[in-house]
């Protein structure tokens, strides 16, 4: 988790200068790994659970699609506009 970045760095660094004193540091390195090893769980679960966006070819807005990423990514403002049903809200399954 980017949160955790910080901190488990933070530690790994006291850790190498603890080591380097001649501490013995291996329950201490255990106990890290576990933690980064959560961290990379929690991630791992978050992105499993994102909506998959879905764009039925029906809509009438699912054939610009590639207009419309086009107009997103060579100018700052894009403003779609389409009537009622023609699915430029988007949707999510």
């Amino acid at each position: 988790m980017l949160r955790e970045r910080g901190s488990l760095r933070g530690r790994m660094k006291r850790l190498e200068d603890a080591s380097r004193g001649g501490k013995d540091i291996s329950a201490e390195i255990g106990k890290l790994l576990i933690d980064a090893q959560q961290s990379e769980s929690q991630v791992q679960r978050r992105q499993a659970r994102l909506p998959q966006v879905a764009y039925p070819e029906e809509l009438p807005i699912s054939a610009m699609r590639v207009e419309i990423a086009e107009a997103i990514r060579a100018h700052q403002v894009v403003i779609i506009c389409g009537e009622t049903g023609s699915g430029a809200h988007g949707r999510t399954e």
